[in-house]
């Protein structure tokens, strides 16, 4: 029978850990460590804390196709060191990292963890025991069920298998931080070979949280000052523009001078448009004219122009990496979730061994999911930046309608203005087409992810996931994300050529699609048109390719929507350039109907060869397909 000192030493144990909830909760304000430090030699389970200072633990060996063969006495390695690094978790990452990919089914969890048996923690013998068994079972239902509200606070939309396959490539090639990441494993006293496994992979999957939350704390100090870089690239452009303004006022050195930089004849009417109905402030301001005055700047001071070019490749750089770490860590998010409710079903309402010695754990992973809450940041629901920039330069849009002109600052304003006269029926019309590529498609063309992400916007994952169970005739479907699927490699033929079937043409009023899935998602898209964001606005108005929208700006039967200069602007025109290798700017230099943007790469050969069967050895417009890839175009008007 246990000794009293035994049983004091287990209540102080519980005391410190009562404390760790009440700090995970915010209501302590003395670190979990000073407690511990308070009650040393507190043994968990009646086992003696073990020395780090052991060996390190070798890599298990490989087995056939790599896959590392895991022993029971391997695994008991860890709990005899007891405090270990995520070097010598390296090889439960990888796991991980192998079986995230099984997410959509649910399937990949459940073999990380597998089931949880009910056994029941034996009697207590005495009435110490019993008020130690009722600490322990509140601390346990404290420590679940604040790990669940943490994890309803989490990020709902995931990004692909692709994406999180290479967030988690990136962890895992961080040696130096993996081998200085320490964890403690509880006791092993009263476990199974399973349930000492299943530990392991906690504190793996710990470790890889800790890493991901350092990387997305980085990757926002690094973000930091970018509002002054884009500041400093606007007013590059407003000065082109201005010099652009006084050049225009010289009459026939103009038309020279307008010759000499390729300017068309829809170029110079346009310029003389503008010129004689704005001030020099509004006409320095307005984006088309800037990306005129930018062709002329390159064409009349090239070194000039090329410090520009520097400092929009710096900029779109810097972003593209907070973007990529940003929807890295929003697929992670996915995998942090998953993990936690299985944790959940596993444990809640349960008494045995395995829970108690796994609480330390619960109350780790509760606090990383804390953390992240902080740190992870949804481009799709929130935009990459919607507020930098905006204290300085408050207008996004410019919306003109007849003789008056508005200025205002988000999509909801423009679609609640658009929405009071036919432009915004207008809109909706043009996000599909039949005998036109609609804008969505457009943007699809150039950059499959943002496409996915306005779908994915404007579609709840409470609607998304029915219609692509459906679709898919996957009833197991679960998480689904257009964004992720159409950036991430397909698992199937149909989900190779959804985004083609889907955007395409217009299936709101006819569709081809037996199932009605197609037209539902138009619908959806357009009836939840006004949640587009800042970003995605600004993208379909740089995606139009037709008429006046080639400058930087979207047409609307009488209404005309512009984009104002801004850092949101800047970035969003720049990356449909680079997306698409061609120019979404009246630089292209004629009246000439628009072709359509090039269509997208293949992600493998499996879609090259659908394409060459689908063509007939031709392109969609009836060529022979190039011989090698095309050339880049040149930036003459970005």
């Amino acid at each position: 029978m246990p000794s009293r000192h035994v049983h004091s030493r287990r209540g102080g144990w519980w005391l410190m850990q009562a404390a760790a909830l009440l700090a995970l909760a915010g209501c302590a304000s003395n670190p979990i460590q000073q407690i511990k430090d308070s009650l040393p030699d507190l043994p968990f389970g009646g086992s003696a804390r073990v020395s780090s200072q052991m060996p390190g633990i070798a890599p298990p060996p490989l087995g056939p196709g790599g896959k590392a063969l895991v022993s029971e006495a391997f695994i008991e390695q860890f709990f005899q060191k007891r405090v270990v690094s995520g070097e010598e978790l390296l090889f439960e990452l990888i796991t991980i990292r192998q079986t995230a990919g099984k997410l959509k089914s649910g399937a990949g969890l459940m073999e990380l963890l597998g089931t949880q048996e009910a056994a029941a923690r034996p009697g207590s013998a005495n009435n110490m025991q019993a008020v130690a068994a009722g600490l322990q079972g509140a601390a346990i239902s404290a420590a679940l069920s604040t790990l669940e509200s943490q994890l309803d606070k989490m990020i709902k939309s995931s990004g692909s298998a692709q994406e999180l396959d290479e967030y988690l490539g990136a962890l895992l090639e961080a040696k130096q931080a993996l081998a200085e990441e320490k964890i403690e494993l509880p006791s092993s006293s009263g476990l199974d070979a399973k349930q000492k496994r299943r530990l392991v992979t906690m504190a793996a999957m710990l470790v890889a949280m800790r890493l991901s939350n350092k990387q997305l704390d980085q990757a926002r100090k690094d973000f930091a000052g970018i509002e002054d870089d884009y500041l400093k690239l606007i007013e590059r452009r407003e000065q082109a523009a201005s010099l652009l303004y006084e050049l225009l006022q010289q009459g026939p050195a103009a038309a020279k001078a307008s010759q000499a930089a390729g300017f068309s004849r829809a170029d110079q009417d346009f310029l003389a448009q503008r010129r004689g109905n704005l001030s020099l402030k509004e006409f320095s301001n307005d984006m088309g004219v800037q990306n005129l005055a930018l062709r002329l700047l390159r064409q009349r001071d090239p070194a000039l122009y090329a410090d520009y070019r520097s400092g929009v490749d710096r900029s779109s750089k810097r972003t593209q990496a907070y973007v990529r770490s940003m929807v890295g860590g929003a697929a992670f998010s996915s995998l942090v979730s998953g993990f936690g409710r299985q944790l959940l079903r596993l444990y809640k309402d349960k008494k045995n061994e395995e829970m108690l010695a796994a609480l330390p754990l619960v109350l780790a992973y509760g606090n990383e999911v804390k953390r992240g809450l902080g740190l992870s940041w949804d481009v799709t629901a929130q935009g990459i930046f919607p507020d930098l920039g905006k204290a300085a330069r408050p207008a996004r849009f410019r919306l003109s309608q007849g003789e008056q002109t508005l200025e205002l600052g988000s999509a909801a304003e423009v679609m609640a203005e658009l929405d009071k006269g036919e432009a915004g029926g207008l809109l909706r019309e043009a996000l599909f087409r039949d005998h036109a590529l609609g804008l969505i498609y457009r943007v699809y063309l150039c950059d499959r992810a943002e496409a996915g992400r306005m779908l994915d916007r404007t579609m709840p994952a409470e609607r998304r996931d029915p219609v692509a169970r459906a679709y898919f005739n996957q009833p197991e479907l679960q998480g689904f994300s257009f964004a992720a699927s159409f950036s991430g490699r397909p698992d199937n033929a149909r989900e190779l050529e959804l985004g083609d079937r889907l955007l395409r043409r217009d299936h709101r009023r006819l569709t081809d699609d037996g199932g009605n899935a197609l037209s539902q998602i138009q619908r959806s898209v357009s009836e939840r048109s006004r949640e587009l964001s800042n970003d995605q606005l600004l993208r379909l108005i740089f995606a139009n390719r037709e008429g006046s929208a080639m400058r930087a700006s979207l047409d609307l039967g009488r209404s005309s929507l512009r984009a104002v200069p801004s850092m949101q602007a800047v970035y969003a025109y720049e990356a449909q350039v680079d997306g698409c290798l061609s120019l979404v700017s009246p630089v292209a230099g004629d009246d000439a109907p628009s072709t359509p943007p090039p269509a997208p790469k293949p992600r493998d050969k499996v879609e090259q060869g659908r394409q060459d069967n689908k063509a007939g050895g031709k392109t969609q417009l009836g060529a022979k397909p190039a011989s090698g890839a095309p050339a880049k175009a040149s930036r003459t008007g970005s």
